[in-house]
């Protein structure tokens, strides 16, 4: 392929827990999410399910297949209608040998969510449940987050239950925990809807409030 040359793209639209991908599976596609949300997840040894992180607008979707990997660490499910640009690994490597950088930004996209899995290893092992949940939300902010009139809304539909798989603790702690946050004017609960309401105020409970700041 000629430098310069352009890369032949598909969008296609997926619908509500569409499979993108599936742990284990070879490495066959690589996709940018144009629009919409995808849940990316892990099953463990022991056949349970911990959610990694969400996807938003504009991320890249599978961009281990750039990293020499042959087969996809986790699942990649759409949590609502989702537009994403598709390519196969035999045009991204093209693509690639003619546009070096595509590899060095994929490679930083690869390190940032490795930190952010070391991270939240840590927590798991040393933050109580509250902090988790608080940086857990920090993180969705980032991630998904969307200005609305109230504050900023998780702009995908997202569970109690998700949040429990990503925090590593019970439905029944982050009902009580985000209950209670609602009481004190931090968030406000929907079905499968979050806004947060004081993003300071959940960073300070999270620890991360110059972050936030």
């Amino acid at each position: 392929m000629a430098r310069g040359a352009r890369l032949s793209v598909l969008n296609v639209l997926t619908f509500a827990g569409a499979t993108i991908f599936v742990q284990n599976d070879p490495t066959q596609t690589f996709y940018i999410l144009k629009e919409g949300g995808i849940k990316i997840s892990q099953l463990t040894p022991a056949d349970d399910q911990i959610v990694v992180r969400y996807l938003g607008d504009g991320d890249m979707v599978g961009c281990i297949v750039l990293s020499g990997m042959t087969v996809y660490p986790a699942t990649g499910n759409a949590v609502g209608p989702c537009t994403l640009i598709r390519c196969s690994r035999k045009p991204m490597g093209d693509l690639v040998e003619c546009h070096p950088e595509l590899a060095t930004n994929t490679l930083t996209t690869v390190a940032m969510r490795m930190r952010e899995l070391q991270e939240r290893l840590g927590e798991l092992a040393n933050d109580r449940v509250e902090r988790r949940i608080a940086r857990t939300m920090l993180r969705l902010v980032v991630q998904a987050g969307e200005r609305a009139d109230d504050g900023t809304r998780i702009d995908f539909p997202i569970s109690r239950q998700d949040i429990a798989d990503m925090t590593g603790t019970t439905l029944h702690t982050v009902s009580r925990t985000l209950s209670g946050w609602e009481g004190h004017g931090l968030v406000k609960l929907g079905l499968r809807k979050v806004t947060v309401t004081d993003v300071d105020g959940i960073a300070y409970i999270g620890g991360r409030i110059q972050e936030a700041a």
